[in-house]
C-alpha cells in the first residue's frame, strides 16, 4: 500500500481543498492509504475527514508575498521551519512514501522541505496559472512531479521546470 501524505495551505473552504476532497474520494483506499496536513480546518478538511482520512490541522499564517527579502526569512523560520519539523515527523513515522503539495510550491515549503528532508518523492499540483516566483524556479527542481490542470497550463509552465 502507497501513503501519500497530503499538504493543503488554504483555509480548506476553497477550491484547492474542494479538489483535494475530490480526487481524494475517488481514490482506491485498498492501494492507497491517504493522509493530509491542513493549515486550515474549512468544510472541505471536513469532508475529508468525514471520509475516515487522518487529518492534521497546523494553524498559523500562510506564505504571502514578503515587502523584503528579510519579511520572508523571518516568515520561514517562524512559521514554515517548524511546520517542515513537525511534517518530517510525521512523514517518518506513518512511513509516507510520497508527498504531495496541493497548492503552489511558494505556498507549500514547508511541505517541499519536509519532502526533502526525508529524501520523498514530491508531486505538486499546481492549480492556477501564473509566473512562477524566483524561489518557484529555484527550488522548482525538488519536485519530482508537476500537475497542472491543462495543457495551456502544461505549456505555460514547461519553460520554468
Amino acid at each position: 500500500m502507497i501513503t501519500i501524505f497530503c499538504v493543503e495551505t488554504g483555509s480548506g473552504y476553497g477550491g484547492s481543498a474542494q479538489c483535494l476532497y475530490e480526487l481524494l474520494a475517488a481514490l482506491n483506499r485498498k492501494q492507497f492509504r491517504p493522509m493530509v496536513v491542513a493549515y486550515g480546518a474549512g468544510s472541505a478538511i471536513e469532508k475529508i475527514r468525514r471520509k475516515g482520512i487522518p487529518v492534521r490541522i497546523f494553524h498559523g499564517p500562510t506564505v504571502r508575498r514578503f515587502s523584503s527579502p528579510f519579511h520572508l526569512l523571518f516568515h520561514w523560520l517562524r512559521y514554515e521551519l517548524p511546520r517542515a519539523l513537525k511534517m518530517v515527523a510525521l512523514i517518518v513515522r506513518e512511513r509516507v512514501d510520497v508527498v504531495h503539495l496541493n497548492s503552489s510550491l511558494y505556498g507549500t515549503v514547508a511541505g517541499l522541505w519536509a519532502a526533502r528532508l526525508t529524501h520523498r518523492p514530491c508531486v505538486c499540483h499546481i492549480r492556477s496559472i501564473r509566473a512562477p516566483t524566483r524561489f518557484e524556479r529555484l527550488f522548482g527542481s525538488w519536485v519530482d512531479r508537476l500537475i497542472v490542470p491543462t495543457y495551456y497550463a502544461l505549456d505555460f509552465y514547461r519553460p520554468f521546470w
